[in-house]
């Protein structure tokens, strides 16, 4: 189940009930598809926690078979502690069906994640500006 509360609008809940423990990525939460270009810097940021210890994957892949991967890959250890997370990746391929994802199964533990953001970032001045 996915709730949201008044106290902290950017956060969601994710509890999972009786939902049998699955692989990992048979339980999705994931962004509206989005461009992304080959080669162009993208940064994804979020803060999460669990109720108990437990690992989380989050992605970004394309929103269709053969779900390739764009260029960011990440498995981390989540506590009950509020921790904040930022990566950057340069996408490997153009696609238009980009998907920001959460791979949830694996453990019914609940989770909580806010504030995400995934968007193109800008790494590198270009030449010109550097050489002023």
């Amino acid at each position: 189940m996915l709730t949201f509360t008044a106290t902290m609008p950017n956060a969601m809940r994710v509890e999972f009930g009786s939902l049998p423990t699955v692989e990992q990525w048979r339980v999705r939460l994931a962004s509206l598809p989005t461009e992304v270009q080959a080669d162009a810097t993208y940064r994804v940021s979020f803060r999460i926690r669990a109720d108990r210890p437990r690992e989380v994957i989050f992605t970004v892949r394309e929103a269709q078979k053969p779900w390739t991967n764009l260029g960011l890959y990440g498995q981390i250890p989540v506590t009950e502690q509020w921790q904040s997370v930022t990566r950057e990746f340069t996408a490997k391929a153009d696609a238009s069906n980009a998907l920001f994802s959460f791979d949830l199964g694996g453990s019914d533990v609940p989770i909580e994640i806010a504030d995400v953001s995934f968007a193109p970032h800008a790494s590198t001045p270009p030449a010109d500006a550097r050489a002023k």
